[in-house]
């Protein structure tokens, strides 16, 4: 879309799409990316709508995420076909399914459970550089913005750092949203950590599983707004530990699960540190 309407063109494209139907009309399957994307297809008879996660748990009562879920909702009844990468997410669609239950499957008729995947000729363990950023380090996979939950990781790993003084926190993402990055930088200044926190920016996706695999720990410390985190699975399969809130569906995947909570996170990233042999 044109300026200024490109700023906003993740929630206008939809409208605009619905002047398309003509051209929608030659597909023999749509595929809509969130609930919104579904809307312009409405009229075709093979839409399948996909989930990538709850937008809607930051503030859950509030008339923003109100309007969220009844979207989400009338795009998991319209679409011939809907599929969620999480759990969580048909939970909140009504369906009866417990965390961490079998995926790739028909959950209720015509909605999919079919968890994220990494692919493991690219994702897998590699000998451990001792030159890479994060070799022994707890690492933090997370662009940085606030429901990622990187400040939470950094005053947890201040929380146990005199216990293991030889740790270092490594994150490694894009600075995404000033206040987020403020928040991790005062964290980082309040708790004494200028030497032992490292931020390396984005990495390459071709460079993850070196990084992956060098690190001693993996942190996903998101606040809310996941389905089964990439970076988590990339992580496990590169054989290293996660550990993860319960955030959404950060449940689905098996991982050392804390609370979102500094406090329990510190204390699972310490049991993790100390067990990640095992």
């Amino acid at each position: 879309l044109p300026w200024p309407l490109n700023l906003k063109e993740f929630w206008l494209l939809p409208h605009f799409l619905v002047r398309r139907r003509r051209e929608l009309a030659r597909f023999d399957v749509l595929i809509g990316h969130y609930p919104q994307y579904c809307r312009p297809a409405r009229f075709h008879p093979r839409t399948v709508g996909l989930s990538h996660g709850v937008t809607w748990d930051d503030a859950p009562d509030t008339p923003a995420a109100r309007h969220k879920k009844r979207w989400a909702r009338w795009a998991f009844e319209a679409c011939a076909r809907y599929v969620a990468n999480d759990t969580f997410f048909l939970r909140e669609m009504g369906l009866a399914i417990e965390p961490g239950a079998e995926g790739f499957r028909e959950v209720a008729p015509g909605k999919w459970y079919v968890p994220n995947c990494v692919d493991e000729r690219v994702f897998y363990p590699r000998d451990a550089d001792e030159a890479s950023p994060a070799f022994n380090a707890i690492l933090v996979p997370r662009n940085i913005y606030h429901n990622r939950g990187v400040d939470l990781a950094v005053a947890a790993f201040g929380a146990i750092s005199d216990s293991i003084p030889e740790g270092r926190l490594v994150i490694a993402g894009k600075p995404a949203q000033p206040g987020a990055v403020a928040e991790v930088e005062r964290q980082i200044e309040v708790n004494g950590l200028q030497q032992r926190v490292q931020l390396i920016g984005s990495v390459p996706w071709e460079d993850m599983p070196g990084i992956y695999s060098a690190a001693r720990v993996t942190v996903i410390p998101s606040r809310y707004g996941e389905g089964t985190s990439l970076a988590a699975l990339e992580s496990m399969a590169c054989g290293t530990p996660c550990v993860a809130t319960d955030a959404g569906g950060l449940l689905d995947v098996p991982a050392l699960h804390a609370s979102v909570s500094v406090p329990d996170l510190a204390e699972k990233m310490l049991h993790a540190w100390q067990n990640a042999e095992q």
